[in-house]
């Protein structure tokens, strides 16, 4: 890639469009001092992307703009456009197919500026990411202006860094990366954000979710509860009118018994009373009788009880006496059955435990021969498992090659199909002509130089533009000056006026004026005009007579005298003559007055009369000699002196000051109407150069739009030239690819064929090893098998002796617990016999205590005289209980009846208030359903489909409540939440998705940061290797000696300083700073030198930077420029003859016109005398 031509155009002094070729690869441009050679690296600076205006020796960026001479106006804009030759394609990205690129910048006076690449707008990053990693960067290597060279090699190890960073090519990196870490940042912001909204949401949705459930299960209960209210309404209704129509019925019937029951309680109360006397008479006579048999009748029982303890003890202690013997028989029956059982128990355990012996003796037998038995198997399970292994390894071998045939196979195939494919493809490969080209570019080059012949025109007309664009904004600003100093002084005016009028107008004074008619009548000051700064001299000395009124005849003013005025005021009458005496000594105030009314002239002669003005107050000792009588003097602030004294003036009211108002109202309106007069004018002119520039902004636009029409124009030709360009290379291009693939294709088709005869016999070789290994594998399976059978059979013998003798242990434990327990309960048995034979023997000695003789003869004569006492006793019983059944049946039926009567009469009191309440209940649940507007026919044919429950009232009722206290339950209820958590929903599912890409994009910046580093830092850390290599070598051509090398500052390469360390030969300095300047130079000049080995920039501009360096020095570093020009483009400014020398062809720059650069072509020897001179 290399810089063809340098096109500029108003850019600092080059005013006019100027094309410097650079048609090798040594140009030198030469030019006395101050004739902007440095400008045309400033172009290459600024159409690269520099924004910095001190870069380019300005303070601001329009400073780049020629801003005209002495005989030049100044540019309206300025263009620089470099063009590169790309045949080589070392240019990446969209632009790589393009074979010339032309970069192009353009900025106007208004601060717009524009980029383009081949004519196409486009981003000035754009332009940054083209020259990306190849030194051409803002902070690049490849242009080294004046001083620079300097900074280089004296900046900081961060600095430096960047240098190293520009040559590794990382600075797409760092850009990349740069721009990764932005969106990464933002995209956390935004995961920050949207996680922040999330967390919010679901506390909101939690929210929602218990207030939706307690809504849904609200309107639930709600509903059920209305719907169950309804029929409970219904049913209560219906019940109340039927009990109501029941109770009606109940309630006659009941008021009818009632009067019958009346009439028949009446007859039994008489016949009651009657038999109550007779009952009386025979229970007193009852009550002697019965006395005299209890006592009989308690003799009788004393004894009787007396002789039936004695019966029952006796038999009691027979009955116990028995039991007693029962339970020895059956103590001493268990005794002797548990004897017995024990003699077995023993006999038993002795048997099993001589035939565990006997058993652990075979087991001991059988174990002997297993451990020899299970080794032989398991030597013979081993060796089938060896022969197993070998099978398998052999038949993955033969899989493997099995394999491998199979791919040749493919492989085979594919090559063959592939073969065909090439030979079809090469039969209909179609090879472009190359006729179309050059009728191309012909069009190309007319267009283009009817292009130039445009751009000539549009220039001009942007310089016209920017002269009419100059006026307009000239002229606006003194119209909007003279604009703003009109209206200024205008509001002035007017609130002078309205400040007058108003203090004319306010007062006492005015509402006697008013009262008199005289408000309107015109003031004596409105006629007076004095010379400037003598206004309140004159107000001093007129006074009231300032604000007075006219009147044609002195007497007129009697009509005044009867209203005292509030304040002092007087008329005036105009006087036809006055003659008046000078003091030549002085100038009267009079003189300072204008009037042109002749009479009111007169009558100011006579006021002012004898008044004269003094200039300097402080003077006016000497002045008061010379005044006559009656005279005196008053000065500009009021103060009047006169020989007898001095009167300091003040302001008494609101009319001081209105004569210098009036003055400054009169001034003001002069000035107003002069600045009116002129503003006009400049608004007028500015509206001729509006129109002016509008025509030119008009051609400007037809002029643009015919650039741009021939620029798509060239552009579509170009990349049709460029299309049948590349169809045709790519046409030659696939024809060779295809001969090349043909013979590689029929090449691996052999190889192929050769190995797939090798892998055949290999694999049937394989196989019959493979059978021999399987039948060798059959025998040591049926061995094993055989060894492991014996070994069984034995083992199963073992253990079944082993469970035979686990069973005799198990009975024998289970018989000796078995004994333990029979003589335990012998032991219990012969203590209970023990003990039941003391009690016997203690109930015989109970029984021979009894005597039944005497307690019998006592007990017969007693139950004589009961019986006697009994029989009187019942005879009486008899007669009272006839009376007393009597009297109880009448007095039961009297009771029955009363007893009927109080319950009738509540039955119907109360079936009177139970009508009454099913009324009112009747009619409070009609008044319920009707309020509710329930459909009763509706709600009939509904209970007809419902539960059985529903036809219950208390079932309803229940329900009701139950609901009623589960709404109560829920508390307060957010009816909206069902839909707030719908929304709320939609917004989380959202939210997640927008979270998942987020943390995604997040994963992949991260993933593409560290890729990025990592890339990074093995590219500097080789380039750094390099670039101290080729340092190394540079340095030592430039100084013919000495030694340097780059050392890096920290441990993390990515974020380490450079510094540079540099011997010259003899020297052993610790710092690079302790250089002089010449080696400084040249060591800066051997480490740019050394980055362009390494990373060759497509050209490399020099301004000067052999200025510090001797003729010696000059020459090497001539000699290294002329060896390093073989693979690299260099553009240098030099005053230096030798370095001169070394240009393959030499531009010069001259200012023949003052302030305006031109080019011109030299050899070297008129670049010795340019020079020179």
């Amino acid at each position: 890639m290399r810089l063809t031509h340098i096109k500029l155009s108003g850019f600092k002094s080059f005013v006019e469009t100027t094309d410097i070729a650079i048609p090798s690869n040594l140009v030198g441009v030469v030019g006395p001092n101050g004739c902007g050679k440095s400008n045309i690296i400033d172009a290459v600076r600024w159409v690269l992307g520099e924004s910095k205006a001190s870069e380019l020796r300005g303070e601001s960026m329009q400073d780049v703009i020629f801003n005209g001479s002495t005989n030049r106006k100044p540019a309206g804009r300025c263009s620089v456009e470099l063009v590169f030759d790309n045949a080589d394609g070392r240019l990446q990205g969209q632009w790589s197919s393009y074979t010339e690129i032309s970069i192009k910048r353009v900025l106007t006076r208004d601060g717009s500026s524009s980029y383009f690449i081949n004519n196409q707008n486009v981003r000035r990053k754009d332009v940054y990411d083209v020259f990306l990693g190849t030194g051409l960067g803002s902070r690049g290597y490849a242009i080294i202006g004046q001083g620079m060279i300097n900074r280089i090699i004296e900046a900081k190890p961060e600095e430096m860094r960047v240098y190293l960073e520009e040559v590794a090519g990382v600075s797409r990196y760092k850009e990349r990366r740069r721009e990764t870490e932005n969106r990464l940042s933002d995209t956390h912001e935004n995961l920050q954000r949207v996680e922040d909204i999330e967390s919010e949401l679901d506390k909101q949705i939690d929210k929602l979710n218990v207030q939706s459930e307690v809504a849904s299960k609200y309107n639930l209960l709600t509903s059920e509860a209305q719907k169950m209210e309804h029929v409970f309404w219904f049913l209560k209704e219906a019940n109340a009118l039927s009990e109501q129509v029941s109770i009606k019925d109940k309630l006659a019937s009941s008021s009818t018994e009632l009067e019958k029951l009346m009439s028949n309680i009446q007859n039994i109360e008489l016949e009651v009373e009657n038999k109550r006397l007779a009952y009386q008479s025979i229970s007193d006579s009852l009550r002697e009788v019965q006395g005299e048999f209890y006592e009989a009748n308690n003799t009788v029982t004393k004894l009787e009880a007396e002789s039936k303890h004695l019966t029952d003890a006796k038999v009691r202690l027979n009955d116990q006496n028995k039991q007693i013997e029962e339970k020895l028989k059956q103590w001493n029956d268990q005794v002797s059955f548990l004897e017995s059982e024990l003699n077995k128990i023993s006999q038993e355990i002795i048997s099993k435990k001589d035939l565990v012996e006997e058993k652990k003796k075979s087991e001991i037998s059988l174990s002997a021969g297993l451990p020899e038995l299970e080794s032989i198997a398991h030597k013979s399970s081993k060796s089938k498992d060896v022969q197993r292994s070998e099978i398998g390894k052999q038949e993955q071998k033969i899989a493997i090659i099995r394999q491998k045939i199979q791919d040749l196979d493919r492989n085979k195939s594919r090559l063959s199909s592939k073969l065909e494919s090439l030979k079809k493809e090469k039969t209909n490969l179609e090879i472009p002509q190359s006729d179309g080209s050059v009728q191309l570019e012909e069009q190309i080059n007319t267009l283009k130089t009817k292009y130039k012949k445009f751009e000539t025109e549009y220039f001009d007309l942007e310089e016209s533009l920017a002269s009419a664009a100059t006026k307009v904004n000239d002229t606006r600003t003194q119209a909007d000056e003279d604009l703003k100093v009109y209206s200024q002084n205008s509001a002035k005016l007017q609130a002078l006026k309205n400040l007058q009028n108003e203090i004319q107008s306010k007062g006492a004074l005015e509402a006697w004026l008013r009262k008199n008619n005289l408000s309107n009548s015109k003031r004596l000051w409105q006629d007076l005009h004095i010379e400037p700064g003598w206004e309140v001299a004159l107000e001093s000395v007129l006074r009231e007579r300032l604000v007075g009124v006219e009147v044609e005849n002195l007497d007129d003013v009697k009509q005044y005298l009867a209203s005292k005025p509030p304040a002092r005021f007087s008329f005036y009458k105009k006087c036809k003559e006055f003659t008046e005496i000078k003091n030549n000594n002085f100038v009267s105030l009079f003189s300072k007055l204008k009037v042109y009314d002749q009479d009111l002239k007169n009558s100011l002669s006579r006021w002012l009369d004898g008044v004269y003005v003094i200039e300097n107050l402080d003077l006016f000792d000497a002045e008061i000699l010379k005044l006559n009588v009656g005279e005196n003097l008053v000065s500009k602030n009021g103060h009047i002196v006169d020989p007898t004294g001095v009167l300091l003036y003040a302001p008494e009211n609101e009319q001081a000051g209105i004569l210098a108002r009036q003055q400054e109202i009169e001034n003001l309106e002069k000035l107003v109407k002069a600045l009116k007069l002129q503003s006009d004018q400049s608004h007028e002119k500015l509206e001729e150069y509006l129109g002016e520039s509008k025509k030119f902004q008009n051609l400007l636009n037809e002029s643009r739009t015919e650039l741009t029409k021939l620029t798509n124009q060239i552009h579509g030709l170009e990349i049709n030239l460029n299309t049948q360009k590349s169809k045709l290379e790519q046409a030659l291009m696939m024809n060779e690819r295809l001969d090349r693939e043909l013979n590689e294709a029929q090449t691996q088709i052999n190889e192929v064929e050769k190995s797939l005869v090798s892998h055949e016999s290999n694999l049937e070789n394989d196989e019959q090893v493979l059978t021999k290994l399987k039948d060798k594998f059959r025998e040591l399976q049926n061995e094993s098998a055989q060894k492991y059978d014996e070994y069984n059979v034995l083992m199963k013998k073992v253990q079944t002796v082993r469970s035979e003798i686990r069973e005799a242990n198990l009975i024998i434990s289970s018989l000796e617990t078995r004994k333990t327990e029979l003589e335990r309960n012998k032991g219990i048995a012969t203590k209970q016999i023990e003990s039941l034979t003391i009690e016997k023997e203690r109930l015989n000695n109970d029984l021979l205590g009894f005597d039944e003789g005497a307690c019998e003869s006592a007990l017969q004569e007693a139950l004589g005289l009961r019986e006697q006492k009994s029989k009187h006793l019942n005879e009486i019983k008899i007669s009272l209980d006839n009376v007393a059944f009597e009297l109880k049946a009448t007095d039961e039926n009297r009771l029955r009846i009363s007893h009927q009567i109080d319950p009738l009469r509540e039955t119907i009191t109360k079936l009177q208030l139970s009508e009454q309440a099913a009324r009112i209940q009747a009619q409070q649940f009609s008044e319920k359903l009707e309020e509710a507007q329930v459909d009763r026919a509706q709600l009939k044919n509904e209970l007809t489909e419902l539960s059985a429950e529903w036809g219950k009232v208390t079932w309803l009722q229940a329900q009701i409540g139950n609901r009623h206290k589960q709404i109560e339950a829920l508390g307060a209820v957010n009816l909206a939440a069902l839909e707030e958590l719908e929304q709320a929903k939609e917004r989380k599912l959202f939210l997640v998705k927008q979270i998942d890409d987020l943390q995604e994009a997040i994963d992949t910046l991260e993933e593409a940061i560290n890729k990025i580093d990592a890339e990074t830092r093995e590219l500097l850390s080789d380039t750094f290797e390099q670039a101290n290599s080729h340092f190394a070598d540079m340095f030592p051509k430039l100084f013919g000696g000495g030694e340097a090398k780059l050392r890096m500052i920290g441990d993390q390469i990515l974020s380490s300083g450079i510094e540079v360390m540099a011997h010259p030969p003899g020297k052993r300095n610790t710092s690079i700073h302790l250089l002089s300047g010449g080696e400084k130079a040249l060591t800066a000049i051997a480490l740019v030198f050394a980055l362009f080995k390494l990373n060759p920039a497509p050209f490399c501009l020099l301004d000067e930077v052999d200025a510090p360096l001797d003729d010696a020095n000059t020459e090497r570093y001539a000699d290294l420029v002329s060896e390093m020009s073989k693979d690299i483009q260099f553009v240098f400014i030099s005053h230096n003859k030798i370095a001169m020398q070394m240009a393959h062809q030499l531009i010069g720059v001259t200012q023949q016109e003052q302030g305006v650069s031109r080019i011109v072509a030299v050899d070297i020897d008129s670049a010795v005398k340019l020079v020179d001179s």
